[in-house]
């Protein structure tokens, strides 16, 4: 359960350090389905991997990817 929640980024920790589970920030929010700009700053700054896969979605059928091809190849980490 640790490491699900720590995935989620909720949580950081030390693996074997005694006591060293601390609280992070609450994930960001998505930007607004059809700014591009932001998604194109969340994709820069890694934050698609904290995002709602059902946010990412939406915004993938949303976003106008003919006018930037950069946007439509980024990819997320598995």
């Amino acid at each position: 359960m640790v490491l699900t929640v720590e995935r989620a980024g909720f949580i950081g920790r030390q693996p074997g350090v005694a006591r060293s589970i601390a609280l992070l920030e609450p994930p960001p929010e998505p930007p607004d389905l059809t700014d591009l700009d932001g998604w194109r700053r969340a994709a820069e700054e890694g934050l698609l991997d904290y995002l709602p896969l059902e946010a990412i979605f939406v915004a993938l059928q949303d976003l106008p990817f003919e006018t930037d091809p950069a946007c439509a190849t980024s990819s997320l980490r598995p």
